[in-house]
């Protein structure tokens, strides 16, 4: 009898914890390795963005509009890391290299499905373009293809955002 009672209790147990999963709290930091990892200029802005614009899209969604300390300091963390791996790509011209990071805003501007994302990822991306400014080099010194491309990229970028 008293295994019948064990056995009962325990099928009562599990099937009180439900079917359906809690959902997880959005989150950067479980992002962090991948946007350390990134190969190439590129590659770092489409991920940086399309993380930035997942996870503020969800955030707002998960938590409204009063964000929790903690989630505000692993956003915190994720913007630094990605200030600090963009300056390991500042080579060059920075025309040339806000044109890779603006083309790279324009594939992803998409995945941000709500305004609190698109404000993200906008913010962040301001962010990444500042970090490559170079001083003492001028818009003016590139070639006129390249700064035209630079103005496209941005206009680009900007209409979707």
């Amino acid at each position: 009898m008293k295994k019948i009672f064990l056995y009962a209790i325990a099928l009562v147990f599990m099937c009180s914890c439900g079917d359906e999963p809690r959902p997880v709290p959005p989150s950067y930091d479980r992002l962090l390795t991948f946007v350390e990892c990134a190969p190439s200029l590129e590659s770092l802005a489409k991920m940086a963005l399309a993380v930035e614009g997942n996870v503020a899209s969800s955030a707002a969604d998960f938590y409204g509009e009063e964000l929790p300390d903690s989630f505000v300091a692993s956003r915190d963390r994720f913007h630094t890391t990605v200030e600090n791996e963009i300056l390991k790509f500042k080579k060059g011209h920075f025309v040339e290299l806000r044109t890779v990071v603006y083309e790279s805003a324009a594939d992803v501007a998409g995945t941000a499905w709500n305004e609190a994302g698109k404000n993200a990822m906008h913010g962040l991306l301001k962010q990444c373009s500042a970090a490559l400014y170079i001083d003492g080099q001028r818009a003016c010194d590139p070639p006129y293809s390249v700064r035209k491309r630079y103005e496209q990229a941005k206009e680009k970028v900007y209409g979707q955002m």
